[in-house]
């Protein structure tokens, strides 16, 4: 990672998740359409807010309860959360130590809106949801946004879709479809574009002292980490190959 513009990113992960949790609310059976565009990151803000307490007002004053898997970009999403009103005991932070016994979670089930924001490495990790887990008697869960965005990666840990989704067809049904609530998985790679202008200038600003050091990137840095993080996936894919042959 050059620049952590994951941190910002993840304002829009979020921002997007919670719209869709809002709609299936509001539109119960009505696929959701073309999300707008912002012009800057407050605007989202005070647009997500309007929408939630729209959903709120629909859901007896209660609110979703999100689990986001954190990693190191994940923390973005959690204080957006909090800029939109939710209480800090809605907004599940997990890292390592909640995914080490391995999923599927049925705590993500019972969640209403789910996050992943984990980089897949080359190895397989027990799935964080299954079709199964996701057919058990209290599931709430309506929305997953899955950052990695990695659908034919047989090391998906979010087993449950087979599409992408684009900003105007914002989200795609679990495969094969569940009953109600529908769980829909928001896979879009451009998330951040929702928020074009301002997304573009931050990561800039990050961007811009490592390519002045781009000359000497064999001496450290950003770049050699870049590489020496390469060498290491490249390594684990011809281990992982020469296991499975």
């Amino acid at each position: 990672m050059v620049g952590p513009a994951c941190f910002r990113a993840l304002r829009e992960v979020v921002g997007f998740s919670l719209l869709s949790w809002a709609h299936q609310l509001l539109n119960p059976g009505k696929p959701q359409g073309l999300v707008p565009v912002f012009d800057t990151a407050p605007a989202l803000t005070d647009y997500v807010k309007s929408r939630l307490q729209e959903a709120l007002d629909a859901n007896n004053g209660q609110h979703p309860r999100v689990i986001v898997v954190l990693r190191r970009c994940g923390k973005g999403a959690v204080d957006f959360c909090s800029a939109v009103g939710l209480p800090q005991e809605s907004a599940l932070k997990w890292d390592m130590a909640e995914t080490a016994p391995g999923g599927p979670f049925q705590e993500i089930a019972a969640s209403d809106v789910f996050l992943n924001c984990v980089y897949l490495g080359a190895h397989r990790i027990p799935p964080f949801v299954t079709h199964e887990s996701l057919s058990l008697p209290g599931r709430r869960l309506r929305v997953t946004c899955d950052v990695s965005c990695d659908t034919n990666s047989e090391n998906n840990p979010i087993p449950v879709y087979s599409s992408y989704s684009s900003f105007e067809n914002p989200t795609t049904p679990a495969s094969p479809q569940l009953d109600s609530p529908e769980p829909r998985v928001i896979v879009i790679d451009r998330l951040p574009t929702l928020v074009a202008r301002e997304c573009s200038e931050e990561y800039s600003i990050l961007l811009l002292p490592n390519l002045l050091t781009l000359y000497r990137r064999d001496r450290g840095g950003a770049w050699k980490r870049a590489e020496q993080t390469y060498r290491i996936v490249r390594r684990e894919q011809r281990s992982q190959h020469r296991e499975e042959s």
